[in-house]
């Protein structure tokens, strides 16, 4: 009977089936730190940073356009960016 209960619930005109089926919705993407610097393997510049969102996801800012070989240097725990 239980099994039977869940079933019904998920299929139900309340929640639509593909909504039975979907992850809960991200957080928000509210601030970013900076976690890292992107270096250029050929000519050792710096050319970009890697930054972390309050909901855990990473992304680059690149200084002039995306570079293919690359370093990325990671800030240890405290390191204060100036």
């Amino acid at each position: 009977m239980l099994a039977t209960s869940f079933h019904n619930l998920t299929n139900s005109s309340v929640m639509g089936s593909d909504q039975a089926t979907q992850r809960p919705p991200a957080k928000r993407k509210l601030f970013a730190r900076p976690v890292g610097r992107i270096r250029d393997q050929d000519t050792s510049e710096y050319v970009g940073w890697v930054y972390e969102w309050n909901n855990g996801e990473r992304g680059t800012t690149w200084n002039s356009g995306k570079r293919e070989n690359v370093v990325i240097e990671q800030y240890s725990e405290g390191h204060a960016v100036s």
